[in-house]
């Protein structure tokens, strides 16, 4: 099995350059800041919508501050980028920095092991 793997990986099309970031970004809080996010999370859905089809946007999600009924407090994204800058400049581009949802975000290198895999179709 990982010897298939490996052949199919060394056929990929995605650039080896090209790797998975894990993006953790916490909401300023507060009501204010949920309607902030409700007046624009369409526009942020349907640019999500985009990036996913383009394929930089791999997964992504609410955070909630609880599991029954939870707020959403933040966000969870995996996204593939060329590097870290590139990454940031994502994050740095979405509506949710520019009407001041997200109050701060943390991006990571990413490894999957199960799930999103680099340069895999939808």
């Amino acid at each position: 099995m990982l010897q298939s793997f490996q052949q199919v990986r060394k056929f990929s099309t995605t650039p080896a350059s090209r790797q998975l970031f894990a993006v953790i970004a916490r909401d300023h809080g507060g009501e204010e800041c949920l309607q902030r996010r409700l007046s624009v999370r369409r526009e942020h859905i349907e640019n999500a919508q985009k990036s996913y089809v383009k394929g930089t946007l791999r997964s992504g999600g609410a955070l909630l501050d609880n599991d029954k009924d939870g707020k959403m407090v933040g966000s969870l994204m995996i996204i593939e980028a060329e590097s870290l800058e590139k990454a940031h400049k994502f994050v740095e581009g979405d509506i949710y920095v520019k009407n001041n949802v997200w109050k701060s975000w943390e991006i990571y290198p990413y490894k999957a092991a199960l799930g999103v895999a680099l340069g895999t179709t939808k």
